[in-house]
């Protein structure tokens, strides 16, 4: 089931997709803000351009095009548009949070973790927890990530030696109150951030309903980039 068909079911999908996080188990909190370490981040005027795709065949592929616009102690800002759509853009700020963000691009909502994640320090240690978009309605979603080590990644980029995230979201399904088939319960995720590249390489994103069902099955990688 493709995210961006425009039926009153899928409509509902992109509206419930993500909460904010839960914490339980072994979980550590959300880690407090963290200042920009210079030394890591990327400066403004820096551009990185994205192939994105999905797994079903009736959503379209797009070319992304990220440029950072500012860099403070505690923030980057950016903006993200659709080549050739000069309506389909938006401007966004980021701090030390990890999280999945979700942007609503061109008829699609693209999904990444943490863009400057490397910008605000070394990640905490072992599991620890991340925040998601806020839902419309329904139960909350719990979040959490870890650190899986460093492996060779090959995009259209190029070759880059990257640290491998795994990201695990769920959330309790209410029968009576959601749909078994539509509403997404289970959210897998991957991210591969290079610190030559200052930015994510590659991003894929999963989503499953209650009858595991995939519904959302997204891919971003880099295509090219220059840095400011």
């Amino acid at each position: 089931m493709p995210m961006n068909d425009h039926s009153p079911g899928r409509r509902r999908i992109l509206a419930a997709l993500g909460a904010t996080a839960l914490l339980g188990g072994c979980v550590t909190p959300l880690a407090p803000p963290r200042p920009l370490d210079a030394a890591r981040a990327p400066r403004a005027g820096s551009r990185w351009i994205y192939g994105y795709r999905s797994d079903w065949a009736n959503v379209a592929p797009r070319t992304l095009e990220v440029e950072l616009l500012a860099v403070s102690e505690q923030t980057i800002s950016d903006r993200v548009g659709v080549h050739g759509d000069p309506a389909a853009s938006a401007e966004r700020q980021f701090g030390s949070q990890l999280a999945i963000v979700a942007t609503p691009l061109g008829g699609a909502l693209i999904h990444e973790f943490s863009p400057y994640l490397e910008a605000f320090g070394p990640l905490p240690p072992g599991e620890f927890a991340i925040a998601l978009p806020p839902a419309a309605w329904g139960t909350a979603w719990a979040g959490s990530a870890r650190l899986a080590g460093t492996e060779r990644v090959i995009v259209p980029a190029g070759a880059f030696d990257a640290a491998r995230i795994e990201i695990l979201g769920s959330r309790m399904f209410l029968r009576g109150q959601m749909d078994d088939a539509i509403d997404p319960v289970r959210l897998f995720a991957t991210a591969w951030f290079a610190p030559s590249v200052r930015r994510c390489v590659r991003f894929s994103f999963v989503t499953q309903a209650a009858r595991l069902n995939p519904l959302a099955r997204d891919h971003l990688e880099l295509a090219s980039f220059k840095l400011a």
